[in-house]
């Protein structure tokens, strides 16, 4: 008969290993916060409001210090696109409710405003790396994140408090690997369910126009559903349909009434195809950088595959 208390050797192990793996990636993460701060962490303490992008914080503190925690739903209902839908031509609602948020937690401070999106810089590229890991091994998520970041347009997001991209691209770097994982684990883990769930209504809430990956999100989720448990599956299924389906619904009859989105672009067949011509370029362009840094990282990192990818590529030459 067994004791009370009795575990298997096999879940002891699993337990032990998990606690191995477990300070690693806590360093990784805590390299990664090092780097930045030694980059940006002047930054940071030496911080101020501006003008153009951060009026909205003042508006929604006014003559306090910090937002009152009771406040923060007046203040998303009364103040901003979310409690009047139709007035305006955008819905973020994870966007508000996270600013108003922000501004009952760091108040006044704007070092502490700055601190967070430090923050959640770090963990897009923590999220992005153990993701990209787990698909490609390190060298290549090395590589690819090495890409990623040296990427442009970042210089005109992280350096602001206003950008709604800040906490999309934070709910990209969740998402990822919450769907690396889903993809990868024979058995999905809970913590994977709800990052995919908060991954994909921190992307939607914020961005409009990342709603498409509430449809990976589902499609994700049909395709595993052998997997997982059926609780869990509804749950997760309801919270990525159910947010993104709301959204999509308000943009719609927004976009049906005005004739234009927000930047003043047509949204007839016409203007929707140019502009879909031109994401589809950028996609090929950044799908075709990223499989060339990856592929490169991945023969360097096996030499038997990259002798082999030079043989070939010699064959080829000399039958040219």
């Amino acid at each position: 008969m067994r004791p009370l208390l009795y575990a298997s050797p096999n879940l002891l192990m699993s337990r032990f290993r998990f606690m191995l793996l477990l300070p690693r990636l806590l360093f990784v993460h805590a390299i990664i916060i090092a780097i930045l701060g030694v980059l940006f962490g002047r930054q940071i303490l030496e911080a101020q409001f501006g003008i153009i992008d951060d009026h909205e914080i003042v508006w929604f503190l006014g003559n306090k210090s910090s937002l009152a925690w009771a406040d923060i739903l007046s203040t998303v209902m009364d103040k901003t696109e979310v409690g009047n839908p139709f007035e305006s031509q955008r819905f973020r609602p994870f966007y508000y409710l996270a600013r108003a948020t922000e501004a009952a937690l760091w108040g006044d401070s704007a070092s502490l405003w700055y601190a967070a999106r430090f923050l959640m810089f770090a963990t897009f590229i923590g999220c992005l790396l153990e993701g990209a890991r787990r698909l490609v091994g390190l060298c290549a998520a090395l590589a690819l994140l090495a890409y990623v970041v040296m990427l442009p347009f970042w210089s005109g997001i992280w350096d602001r408090l206003g950008p709604a991209e800040i906490y999309a691209a934070c709910g990209l770097g969740i998402w990822f690997a919450s769907s690396t994982s889903l993809l990868i684990d024979q058995v999905p883990r809970r913590r994977s369910f709800l990052g995919l769930t908060i991954g994909t209504f921190m992307m939607c809430g914020s961005k409009e126009t990342l709603l498409p990956f509430a449809l990976l999100s589902i499609a994700l989720l049909v395709m595993r559903r052998h997997a997982m448990p059926t609780t869990r599956w509804y749950l997760a299924m309801i919270g990525c349909a159910l947010p993104a389906g709301i959204i999509a619904s308000v943009m719609v009859l927004q976009l049906g009434a005005t004739g234009k989105d927000i930047y003043g672009n047509s949204v007839g067949f016409g203007g929707r195809t140019d502009l879909l011509i031109d994401v589809a370029k950028q996609i090929i362009v950044s799908a075709t950088g990223l499989t060339a840094v990856a592929a490169i990282a991945w023969l360097w990192s096996e030499p038997a595959q990259w002798r082999r990818a030079t043989m070939a590529f010699a064959a080829a030459s000399a039958s040219i």
